[in-house]
């Protein structure tokens, strides 16, 4: 993909989205990189405490599968579905 056509798919995947806090996330990531600032920074003890723990159990192998876990959401949400 040449550079012109990765910004026009960027441009697009933006004009799609409709949610404001969303837009407003990524506009901060871009200003970030933009000015050579780590997102590490910006986060909280706890969050940085998260991030950690969450390492360790990938290092412990405590992981599920990507598609496990949509597989389980489809689940939840055809039952859902069904009852409504």
């Amino acid at each position: 993909m040449t550079v012109a056509e990765v910004k026009n798919d960027l441009i697009f995947q933006i004009l799609q989205i409709n949610d404001q806090k969303m837009l407003e996330h990524l506009s901060q990531y871009f200003h970030n990189l933009l000015a050579g600032k780590d997102w590490w920074e910006d986060l909280s003890e706890p969050q940085k405490e998260m991030v950690f723990r969450g390492s360790e159990q990938i290092d412990r192998g405590e992981v599920v599968p990507d598609e496990a876990v949509r597989s389980k959401a489809r689940q939840l949400l055809s039952k859902t579905r069904q009852t409504a």
